[in-house]
């Protein structure tokens, strides 16, 4: 098979493999997409944490079962399924106690196991999850940024009738404020400074503001009558965010820091105490790939819309270049590995 492989900070290489054989209850995947994130960039580039030499990137998936172990049970060759990537052990304290995402001894798609930059990959039956007909293999390469955003919305507990305030106008930035209109929020501000891309996230819910010439956090208050908004996410890296948001989170609001920052966080902790905030993290998609998958169907989200460019497998690394960029207006790049439709 075609795999592309790391050669060291900032080198690929496509490389011809053996196609990998499933173990008994893993499930051999030809991958049709696999979408481009943040974090393949930087791993690619070894700025914020390195990789193994040879490693294959990629955990976005999308494909067909075209082989099976021994033990697999629910999943049949021809099966169209998307990858959820965090692999668990299944057996450690957070695994029998239902976090199998905060799991002690994982494995990870594109991290310490081979990822989705390749024509096959093998992966645990459970943690391949069978398409509904309706949903297409390239909508379904984003169940897993849209898992990661579904699972912080739900960790920040938000209610019907509340507002949120998302920092950051990129693929997550707009994912979150789709799913936040359809969990019923009353308000979503997204703050960014790309106008392009905040032109495109703005609907009939969702108000934006381009923070390079214009102050949010009066907007916030006056959309709140002073009170500031009950949810603000952070989807951005940068390290002085949180001090600038907290003064529009209302008391015992909630934080959701989901970013992975680019250096040590600044934190008004006088503000947390004495306004009861809460600060919650929140990693990886538990519980969300059926729900999406639903709500896509009935087209209440419509993951189309963030996909802005489809590559062949040996244009990786222009979409790498492309999407570090930022002078494309571009959302997710998908690498086809194959015509699977």
């Amino acid at each position: 098979m075609r795999a592309y492989i790391t050669r060291g900070p900032g080198k690929i290489e496509l490389v011809d493999l053996s196609t990998p054989t499933p173990g008994p209850e893993e499930v051999l995947v030809r991958i049709a997409y696999c979408s481009v994130c943040g974090s393949d960039i930087t791993a690619y580039e070894g700025e914020v944490y390195r990789v193994p030499e040879g490693t294959i990137l990629g955990h976005e998936v999308s494909g067909i079962v075209a082989g099976a172990g021994e033990r697999v049970r629910d999943l049949r060759v021809g099966d169209r399924v998307a990858l959820e990537p965090a692999v668990p052990c299944r057996r450690c304290w957070f695994c029998v106690r239902g976090a199998h995402h905060m799991c002690s001894d994982w494995t990870h798609l594109g991290h310490n196991i081979p990822g989705g930059f390749a024509d096959y990959v093998t992966i645990h039956e459970l943690n391949a999850h069978r398409l509904p007909a309706g949903l297409a293999l390239r909508e379904a390469a984003l169940l897993e940024p849209m898992g990661v955003c579904l699972a912080g919305l739900r960790k920040a507990r938000l209610a019907v009738g509340e507002t949120v305030a998302i920092l950051g106008d990129g693929p997550f930035g707009a994912m979150f404020a789709r799913q936040a209109v359809v969990m019923g929020a009353r308000t979503v501000w997204v703050m960014g400074h790309h106008d392009w891309r905040l032109q495109r996230i703005a609907a009939p819910q969702v108000h934006t503001i381009n923070t390079h010439t214009r102050p949010f956090v009066p907007a916030l208050l006056a959309d709140t009558e002073g009170r500031g908004v009950d949810v603000a996410v952070i989807a951005v890296g940068a390290p002085g965010i949180y001090d600038e948001i907290i003064p529009a989170v209302r008391a015992q609001g909630r934080v959701l820091a989901f970013s992975y920052p680019t250096s040590t966080v600044t934190l008004d902790m006088a503000a947390v105490h004495m306004r009861e905030l809460e600060i919650l993290g929140s990693c990886r998609c538990p519980h969300t790939f059926d729900v999406l998958a639903e709500l896509i169907a009935q087209q209440r989200l419509q993951p189309a819309e963030f996909i802005s460019a489809v590559l062949p497998l040996e244009e990786l690394p222009r979409a790498f270049a492309l999407a570090r960029s930022g002078s494309k207006e571009l959302f997710k790049i998908l690498i086809q590995l194959a015509d699977l439709e």
